[in-house]
């Protein structure tokens, strides 16, 4: 008889414990609904309070390209391309350089600048402005894009034969 009550005391245990284990499964669960519960707010202020902060840092390292032209003295033109036209006038100003196009025809003037976001664009736009003639590059610096294609059907071009 000893027996049969240690073995009906075991399964009250067993009972007991399973209760236990079933109580901790639910402060688990509770826990993981507080835990997802955390997780939605996190997500909340990261969306609401992160996320402008992290364009803003995003607007400060992005990078702005300029093709520029410059009227020197003579009244030739010099087409470049920077990341920091402000920087680029002032050194062609001072004549950093002292093979550059422009370290010779110097006073220069800044008559155009037109701002990129893509290097590639800017590099691609620069080349393009260098091979034009003067008269496109006047008509993109007194502001007459609409001009262009009447300059560029009334262009010559000579060929060798």
């Amino acid at each position: 008889m000893s027996l049969s009550v240690v073995i009906m005391t075991l399964s009250v245990v067993t009972l007991s414990l399973s209760v236990v284990t079933l109580s901790l499964s639910i402060v688990t669960l509770s826990l993981s609904i507080v835990t997802l519960s955390l997780s939605i707010v996190t997500l909340s202020l990261s969306k609401r309070d992160f996320f402008p902060i992290f364009n803003y840092q995003l607007r400060l390292t992005m990078k702005q390209y300029y093709v520029y032209i410059l009227k020197c003295c003579d009244d030739s033109y010099y087409t470049g391309i920077t990341n920091n036209i402000e920087r680029r006038f002032a050194e062609h100003q001072e004549g950093i350089n002292k093979t550059s196009y422009t370290f010779r025809r110097r006073p220069i003037e800044l008559v155009f600048s037109m701002m990129f976001k893509d290097v590639r664009q800017a590099i691609a736009f620069e080349k393009q402005v260098k091979g034009w003639s003067r008269k496109k590059k006047e008509a993109i610096i007194n502001n007459q894009w609409e001009l262009l294609p009447e300059l560029s059907r009334t262009s010559t071009n000579f060929k060798r034969e």
